[in-house]
């Protein structure tokens, strides 16, 4: 039994395409005939499939690397429980489509986990409407993450703590105090989950429900599982690395339908306009901390190591009693730190020059 319909509304402007789920689309065939049709409504036209002119590409080509070095060639298929047989035999396919995308847009960059969308639809609907859906995501939903920098995709990633914050303050409070920050999330915007999940029918789940919804939708997923998972984070220690071990994997039973309702009721609660603002302070702490982060050594270490110097100046200065009486000496505290310094510098090149003076007369011949 079919328990989705897909549902078309059409204005002077745009398609706008709703898929009204129970489940989703559950059955193979009717995900298959729901995404044709939803790109032929879109009025996407087929770029005739020129067989010779992509296979001398892809043969010049195949040795291009994405930013981890991985041949695109040699790209892992996911998700993982795809038949090893079948992954080998749709590689070519998988390669030939994104080299498709890449050279129709010259300005766009692929990104590792970019093969991971692709091979999604290349399974449902095969490569030529692959390519359609691939080509519209490319220029919209994705468009952020295929610039020749990562910085508007980071940009991006800082609407799950506002989120967070308004449905969870606790929660946003202990993430914060970790400093776990965005990476564990990075792959699941990516590749809207398909690196990260084992499920296959999972994963055509959620490509349902995103191709149906605004471009940051899988954030705001995100922001919902994140939530979910309270109890399971608060059980690990406050630091970066145990929580972000925790949520870089996740479980094969989550409840999507019920995650994916929280994920459109927060959408139309915290639209992403209502959270520009911190988003774009956030991202901007963001960026001060990574040029601090960037500074040549040599000027970083030193500035460290005269800091720490005045530092420790002022709290020798700051322990020094008004008159320490050391016998037969009356130890003064300095007002000025920079009086301190003078001083502690001066009876060091007076011992300093002193040592010398013994060393040399312990060395001098005797006077015969």
């Amino acid at each position: 039994m079919v328990t989705g319909s897909a549902c078309v509304q059409t204005d002077s402007m745009h398609v706008r395409i709703k898929i009204v789920p129970a489940h989703g689309l559950r059955t193979h065939s009717l995900v298959t005939h729901a995404h044709r049709a939803i790109h032929e409504l879109m009025s996407l036209r087929f770029l005739p499939l020129q067989t010779s002119t992509i296979l001398n590409v892809s043969q010049t080509s195949v040795s291009r690397k994405d930013s981890g070095g991985t041949p695109l060639s040699e790209q892992r298929l996911q998700p993982s429980s795809i038949p090893y047989e079948q992954r080998v035999a749709l590689q070519d396919q998988l390669t030939r489509l994104i080299l498709r995308v890449i050279i129709k847009y010259p300005h766009l960059r692929y990104y590792q986990g970019y093969h991971d969308v692709a091979v999604t639809f290349l399974l449902v609907v095969g490569e030529a409407v692959a390519f359609q859906i691939m080509e519209k995501l490319s220029t919209e939903h994705l468009k952020d993450c295929m610039e020749p920098t990562m910085d508007k995709t980071s940009r991006l990633l800082n609407y799950i703590y506002p989120l967070i914050c308004r449905v969870h303050p606790e929660l946003y409070e202990y993430m914060e105090r970790s400093g776990v920050g965005t990476m564990f999330c990075l792959p699941w915007f990516l590749t809207w989950y398909g690196h990260s999940l084992n499920q296959y029918r999972d994963v055509v789940r959620l490509y349902d429900y995103f191709l149906a919804s605004p471009p940051l939708m899988p954030l705001y997923v995100a922001a919902a599982l994140v939530v979910h998972r309270c109890d399971e984070i608060f059980s690990v220690d406050c630091d970066m690395a145990s929580i972000h071990s925790l949520l870089s994997q996740i479980p094969d039973d989550l409840p999507f339908e019920s995650l994916l309702k929280q994920a459109t009721r927060l959408h139309e609660d915290y639209p992403p306009a209502s959270l520009e603002a911190e988003v774009q302070e956030r991202f901007t702490r963001e960026l001060q901390l990574r040029r601090y982060d960037n500074r040549p050594p040599t000027a970083r270490i030193r500035r460290h190591n005269i800091g720490a110097f005045w530092y420790h100046v002022a709290e020798m200065n700051r322990l020094l009693p008004h008159w320490g009486l050391v016998p037969r000496i009356a130890v003064p505290r300095f007002r000025s730190p920079f009086v301190l310094a003078t001083t502690v510098a001066l009876i060091g090149l007076y011992a300093y020059l002193h040592m010398t003076d013994a060393v040399i007369v312990n060395n001098s011949p005797p006077v015969s």
